[in-house]
């Protein structure tokens, strides 16, 4: 997709710099969507928000405990309307939740509304990152070893994929820095 002609009509005038109204950050979980929303977000003069933190925010309860005391069915309604009506601010940078694009027409919705970016590292350096927060990532409770993670991130991946890769930018890279994402909003 060739993506100057959907970014031209999402651009604000920021101080003479191009910058998108709407970003939202996509992929698996540690793919880095929190850590770069805020960076981005602060580079840009932008507001960023986390979608899981904003659900939980108006739910007074973890997404962990949602998960477990209402299910992931009601968990992806939240976020779907969360989403589409409860971000608090016009112009943002979206870190969303790994599922987000993957349910209720959420990617159309955002590729729509803004600025798609596809955080996509490797499944190894995946690892590496959600080693260092364990037990908060409800979907992965029952996951024991680190060939068990593998494979349970795979399989995630590759169920998500397609939806992942309507994004309108794809950064496939480990280790970059807010400058690289930068250059690749300012070229989308």
């Amino acid at each position: 997709m060739d993506g100057s002609s959907k970014c031209s009509g999402i651009f604000a005038d920021t101080d003479s710099m191009e910058t998108p109204r709407k970003i939202y950050l996509l992929g698996m979980m540690g793919s880095g969507k929190s850590h770069w929303s805020s960076r981005l977000g602060r580079k840009l003069g932008l507001p960023h928000f986390d979608l899981d933190r904003l659900i939980e925010q108006q739910q007074g309860m973890t997404v962990r405990e949602i998960f477990e005391q209402m299910g992931e069915e009601a968990f992806r309604k939240m976020e779907t309307e969360t989403l589409q009506h409860g971000i608090p601010a016009e112009s943002f940078i979206l870190a969303t939740g790994g599922g987000t694009p993957c349910f209720f027409d959420n990617m159309a919705f955002m590729n729509a509304s803004g600025l798609t970016i596809w955080l996509n590292p490797s499944v190894e350096e995946l690892i590496v990152r959600i080693k260092k927060s364990p037990g908060t990532r409800p979907i992965l409770a029952e996951v024991q070893t680190d060939e068990a993670l593998h494979e349970k991130l795979q399989q995630l991946l590759e169920k998500r994929k397609s939806w992942y890769s309507q994004a309108e930018i794809v950064v496939d890279d480990d280790y970059m820095e807010v400058a690289d994402l930068e250059a690749l909003i300012g070229n989308g």
